[in-house]
């Protein structure tokens, strides 16, 4: 019996909350370098965090000499997520 992993690039969902801070958390205590720079951004309260990703994909309140991006987040098997 064989096992299909399935990978999938999602938007950034409140549905993960927990994950991501938990995962944001260990890089920093790990002291990892923090790249994409949306990594830096506030996540209190997270909703808030999740509009600027928003705000930023559609060229609202961009930092000066910042164009506009998409973020998408990792996920494995629906449920896991491994990236940024």
């Amino acid at each position: 019996m064989t096992m299909n992993t399935r990978y999938s690039l999602i938007k950034p969902s409140f549905e993960f909350q927990y994950s991501y801070l938990s995962m944001l958390n260990e890089w920093k205590s790990n002291e990892e370098k923090l790249v994409p720079f949306v990594l830096h951004l506030d996540t209190h309260p997270f909703e808030m965090m999740l509009k600027t990703l928003e705000d930023y994909e559609e060229s609202k309140n961009l930092p000066q000499k910042l164009v506009a991006i998409s973020t998408y987040w990792l996920i494995k098997d629906q449920h896991h997520l491994l990236g940024v």
